[in-house]
């Protein structure tokens, strides 16, 4: 059974770490840390993206 249709992070946030971390490579701890960093430091200019940033971390990710 495939745990991750559409590869969105809102149908993987609530899976198993050791699930997670299989289809990511990184457990939800350092896609948090991740995340936030990206946050902090992507600059803002231009058009706003259409998909969150975790979408895209995951896409860069998988």
């Amino acid at each position: 059974m495939c745990h991750a249709v559409g590869m969105f992070y809102s149908a993987l946030r609530d899976l198993k770490p050791d699930v997670f971390k299989r289809l990511t490579g990184v457990s939800p701890d350092t896609f948090a840390l991740m995340t936030s960093v990206l946050r902090e430091n992507l600059p803002h200019f231009g058009r706003p993206p259409k998909l969150p940033l975790q979408d895209r971390l995951l896409m860069v990710l998988m």
